[in-house]
């Protein structure tokens, strides 16, 4: 089998006059005596042979297999080129533009570490480093690494104080819940000449909010009547202004804002909402249910509002107008047992006897031992009789 295997391959080494004898295989995974036996018992043979014979010792390896280029091939071979020649210019440096497009191309189609990958090349170039950065931070932060994105847009920074590249920054902080950093960043930004008035609202109503969640009463008032300033109907301000003095307890100015806001917009529901804690606060209960319900109608899906509507419904046993909105919310949340039971109850109140059983029972299946829900059914049994 060798000896035809080689036979052609040999031919074509010795002259015609010669035919092959014999290949002798040397075994090339074998141990040292092995392969030292085989080739005493080959030198054996060559010793008996006829006189007219030669004996040579021959290695052979394989080649390699040149892959023939299919029309498919050439094809992606002339596209490899085409896109390094795109890549460089004729001069050999890179084509930034071309690369930036790319790196654009793939971030919109949220192939985030791809994208990636292109800005780390063009910061690498040492071209455009402000505008790789800023890719580079958006990479991150659509995959969640907000530190890191935090990171290239301060180095951003750096390169290009500008507008943009602290509005990234301040998005980035913002995502992370630094709200002191936040505003620490924005009285910088405030200080950058030709901001638009819009912008300066913008940055005066995200500092207002920052400075209130990291409790700088002041500093937050500030921004709040700047940017009132700049936009004096504004709503969303107005009512987080009242938020603040709600907060600290300034409930008389909260009130103002609140009413601010609502003058400016009806259908504020944070407005409604703010008011009727603050009119809570000073013993008003009954207008507080007023501002409750203006509030839910605006808004059901508010569990602050629903609170305080419960709580109001009974202290001032006020139920017909609860009621409706209550069985609208508790289909949105129908798993809570709490506003299921106070449902239940002001049915009750309203001589409601069978739908106050019907919502006893959807507690009682839910929590079989719920004594509230067992004391409401026999209350109700005993009514009917």
């Amino acid at each position: 089998m060798i000896k035809k295997k080689y036979k052609s391959s040999i031919n074509k080494i010795f002259p015609k006059e010669y035919d092959l004898l014999d290949v002798i295989p040397v075994p090339t995974g074998a141990d040292k005596m092995v392969k030292m036996q085989t080739l005493q018992e080959a030198i054996e043979e060559f010793e008996n042979d006829e006189i007219n014979t030669i004996s040579y010792l021959v290695r052979v390896k394989l080649k390699k297999r040149i892959k023939k280029l299919t029309k498919t091939s050439r094809k992606e071979e002339s596209l490899k080129k085409s896109h390094l020649q795109k890549i460089y210019k004729r001069d050999g440096t890179i084509n930034i533009e071309y690369l930036e497009n790319n790196a654009q191309v793939l971030f919109n189609s949220k192939e985030y570490e791809l994208s990636k990958n292109i800005y780390l090349t063009i910061l690498n170039s040492g071209q455009k480093s402000c505008a790789a950065l800023r890719g580079l931070g958006s990479c991150s932060k659509e995959m969640g690494d907000y530190l890191s994105a935090q990171n290239y847009f301060e180095e951003a920074i750096a390169y290009k104080p500008g507008f943009s590249c602290y509005k990234d920054l301040i998005e980035v902080l913002l995502l992370q819940g630094k709200n002191r950093y936040v505003g620490e960043v924005i009285e910088r930004v405030l200080k950058i000449d030709k901001l638009s008035d819009e912008e300066k609202f913008d940055l005066h109503k995200t500092a207002g909010n920052a400075w209130m969640k990291a409790e700088f009463f002041d500093k937050s008032e500030n921004h709040f009547k700047s940017a009132l300033n700049a936009n004096p109907f504004a709503d969303d301000v107005q009512s987080n202004l009242g938020s603040l003095y709600l907060n600290f307890g300034k409930i008389d100015q909260a009130i103002r804002a609140f009413e601010d806001a609502i003058a400016s917009n009806s259908k504020n529901e944070n407005a409604h909402l703010g008011i009727s804690i603050c009119l809570y606060n000073n013993g008003d209960k009954k207008e507080a249910h007023k501002y409750l319900i203006k509030c839910l109608e605006l808004n059901i899906n508010n569990p602050t509002a629903v609170y305080y509507l419960i709580k109001t419904s009974y202290e001032t046993q006020s139920f017909t107008k609860a009621v409706n909105l209550l069985e609208i919310y508790t289909k949105i949340d129908s798993c809570n047992i709490n506003i299921i039971y106070s449902l239940a109850g002001m049915l009750f109140h309203l001589g409601k006897m069978r739908k106050s059983s019907d919502q006893c029972n959807k507690i009682i299946e839910m929590d079989p031992l719920h004594k509230g829900a067992k004391k409401l059914l026999n209350m109700i049994h005993n009514n009917n009789v």
